[in-house]
């Protein structure tokens, strides 16, 4: 058994699973669809990379300019003897886990990043991330 094979990333379907939890985590990616017709941004060689950092870019300020209304309907909803649970990170741990699988194994990066561009749709949202621990 050869244990850098092991490491290559097989399962398509994982990937599919992968792929649409990215693009319903991803609020950038979301919003962008929404104001493209249902189109999520595409990474093929005559693509308008400029027109996509715009939207990047600009949804990031809109983002930080607009008040934040999930923090204060958590907070009025909540009461101090009931704290929250823990919520998962989903960004940051499908971030996490897309690297990771790009560094197990050579292949895994051309396999995936050719057909989901998982990696670029996070650079493309980079702007937006709030939290930095997405973006260490």
């Amino acid at each position: 058994l050869d244990l850098a094979e092991a490491k290559a990333a097989t399962n398509a379907q994982a990937f599919e699973i992968v792929d649409e939890l990215m693009v319903r985590s991803v609020s950038l990616i979301r919003a962008y669809a929404e104001s493209n017709d249902g189109r999520r941004p595409e990474f093929r060689p005559r693509a308008d990379f400029a027109a996509m950092a715009r939207f990047s870019v600009d949804y990031a300020w809109d983002d930080l300019a607009s008040p934040s209304t999930s923090a204060s309907t958590s907070a009025s909803t909540s009461s101090p003897s009931s704290p929250e649970p823990p919520k998962a990170d989903l960004v940051s741990e499908l971030l996490v886990t897309t690297l990771q699988l790009y560094s197990d194994h050579a292949k895994n990066f051309d396999l995936i990043e050719s057909e989901y561009h998982t990696l670029s749709h996070y650079i493309l949202a980079f702007p937006s991330f709030s939290d930095v621990s997405v973006k260490v």
